[in-house]
């Protein structure tokens, strides 16, 4: 619609499982079918990160299926290493005569920078993922200047700070007190006997943290040195005297 009803030419698109990739070569056709726009010349370019690019490689080896890998790289919301849709992603790819390709967790972190300081976009790691992906393709003269391309930007900064907080600077830290920002302490073993003893400080916390079945409600981040407990051992995330505990809503990207 922002495009007159006209497809791009171009997309690029981050690929964990690889079905956001094909959703939206489906959705292209659909739309044609409905008659929304006239016709589908758009190509599909997937991006990954290198530390969990199964698809990819498979694109670059020439191959139709992808052999699973473990995962180590910065843009967690990519590392899925047994991909689902992988092998659609690579069929439909090829459909559309479109590319793949990857980025090191240098270029994610250079990526995400580029586009903050071009078009004010705080993106997190998987936005970077395209964006590093986009310049490896129009450098590679895959991708045109005269193409009209959409690269997929899926997620807001703010959830992946930690990849960034060492190529940007440190932000000044605020208290979480609104007197004096006094700063809150707590003795625990692990994430879950934290909040039991904060919420005997705080009567009602919990119930803002967790739901009935005592999980982590969707909108609660919690992070331990910066860390997301997601990618450590959720509640059960060990904790040692000295360590920085952090409770913060998530923030979703998109509209």
């Amino acid at each position: 619609e922002q495009l007159g009803w006209r497809a791009p030419d171009q997309a690029v698109i981050p690929m964990a499982s690889g079905s956001l990739l094909t959703k939206i070569w489906k959705g292209l056709h659909e739309m044609k079918a409905l008659g929304l726009i006239d016709k589908v010349q758009t190509k599909v370019n997937g991006a990954q990160a290198e530390g969990c690019s199964p698809i990819a490689t498979a694109y670059k080896e020439g191959r139709d299926f992808f052999k699973p890998v473990k995962p180590k790289t910065i843009a967690k919301s990519l590392a899925i290493g047994n991909p689902a849709d992988g092998y659609y992603a690579l069929k439909a790819t090829a459909e559309s005569k479109g590319a793949m390709d990857m980025v090191s967790d240098e270029e994610v972190v250079d990526g995400i920078k580029l586009l903050a300081q071009t078009e004010g976009i705080f993106a997190e790691t998987a936005g970077g993922v395209t964006i590093g992906v986009l310049q490896k393709l129009v450098k590679q003269g895959v991708i045109k200047k005269s193409d009209v391309t959409v690269a997929y930007i899926t997620g807001n900064g703010l959830k992946t700070q930690e990849a960034v907080i060492d190529a940007v600077g440190r932000p000044f830290r605020i208290q979480p007190s609104l007197v004096n920002f006094e700063e809150v302490e707590a003795t625990a073993a692990n994430i879950s006997e934290m909040i039991e003893t904060l919420n005997s400080a705080h009567p009602g916390l919990k119930d803002r943290l967790c739901d009935d079945k005592g999980e982590l409600r969707r909108f609660v981040n919690i992070y331990v040195n910066e860390e997301d407990i997601r990618f450590l051992n959720g509640k059960d995330t060990s904790l040692k005297d000295g360590d920085e505990v952090s409770i913060v809503p998530a923030i979703a990207g998109g509209n």
